[in-house]
This record gives C-alpha cells, structure tokens and sequence, in this order.
C-alpha cells in the first residue's frame, strides 16, 4: 500500500479512519482531502497531521482537477465526505445534492 486518500477526513468517523489506517499501513502516504465545513474540524486530525506521511488538502470533493490529481496513483480511496445535517439540508438542498451526489461521482 503505496497512497490512501481519505474525502472528509476532518469528520468524527473518518478521522478515527485516518489514525486507524496509520497504524495498518506504516509505509502508507494518507492524503486527507476536507472542504472544512460545518461537519469538519481540522482539530480532529491533530495526532495524525503531526506524522509525516500525512498530507492535508483543504478543497472540494467537487473540484474535479483537484480531486483527479489527487486521487491518481491512489491505491484506496475512503469517500467519507458528506453533507449530513438534516438541518441544514432543509435550507440548502442543492448544496446537498451538488456534495453528495456531483462530489460522489467527482471522487469516483
């Protein structure tokens, strides 16, 4: 396992992955790509952001560029990024459909 890449990483869940995926794969690059919205907080990665074969990108999942140089030579990829407040998806729900479905099949 040469790249894992982790879509929503500074999540509660996906987080946890990250340190999880540290441990399992110890020759592994974690790219952590996070639009840091509402849903993520940077401070859930402060254990894995202090190792060295973590990387941080702060970008939308909906970036296409973005996301098809950072997936390339990815051997994972943990698509863990999501609009999920019931909230706020009343208010928003384009932003909704745009994250969850357009940034799925952009991961994909």
């Amino acid at each position: 396992m040469r790249k894992i890449i982790v879509t929503g990483g500074a999540g509660f869940i996906a987080s946890h992955i990250c340190d999880s995926l540290l441990l399992a794969y110890p020759a592994a690059e974690i790219v952590i790509v996070d639009k840091l919205t509402y849903a993520g907080n940077i401070e859930n990665l402060s254990d894995a952001l202090s190792h060295p074969r973590v990387k941080f990108i702060q970008a939308d999942i909906c970036d296409y560029y973005v996301m098809l140089d950072v997936t390339r030579d990815a051997d994972w990829v943990i698509h863990a990024a999501a609009e999920s407040s019931v909230e706020h998806s009343f208010s928003t729900p384009l932003i909704f459909t745009q994250t969850n479905v357009i940034g799925t099949h952009t991961v994909m």
